[in-house]
């Protein structure tokens, strides 16, 4: 997992055997087009509309990512199509916005269950990658 965020003071400070995590403080819009690699599973969750509309923006033109994510309700799904739409992103790339996150049938709404059905998701999404290029994990 990869982090970005340009507020440095909000990455944890982990102890020797936590969880690994890396970061950069970067304007997350620029890590979207510069520095996220060809066919990464991203996940926009930021702390303001604006920045997750213009990440989206960035993700969903380039061709070559396996999943774009939005945090978010089915409203916000809708609001966040229509002004994509609008900005001139193709409705092809705007269909490609996975929104809201995570595997179907969890209605909780608790950050951890979130995160859990978000997890699930990617790792359904990343077993039936690679059954499809016959890879093997």
């Amino acid at each position: 997992m990869h982090w970005v965020d340009n507020r440095a003071e909000l990455f944890p400070n982990l102890l020797e055997g936590q969880a690994s995590l890396s970061y950069s403080v970067i304007d997350p819009a620029v890590f979207a087009v510069d520095q996220v690699p060809p066919n990464s599973f991203c996940l926009v969750m930021t702390h303001e509309h604006s920045l997750d509309l213009e990440l989206c923006a960035e993700l969903l033109v380039r061709s070559d990512l396996a999943y774009v994510g939005l945090i978010g309700s089915a409203t916000k799904a809708v609001r966040f199509r229509k002004r994509l739409l609008d900005q001139g992103i193709s409705s092809e790339q705007v269909a490609k916005l996975v929104c809201p996150i995570g595997i179907s049938g969890i209605q909780a709404k608790q950050p951890a269950a979130i995160a859990i059905s978000v997890a699930a998701q990617l790792l359904q999404l990343r077993e039936e990658s690679t059954a499809a290029s016959g890879e093997h994990t």
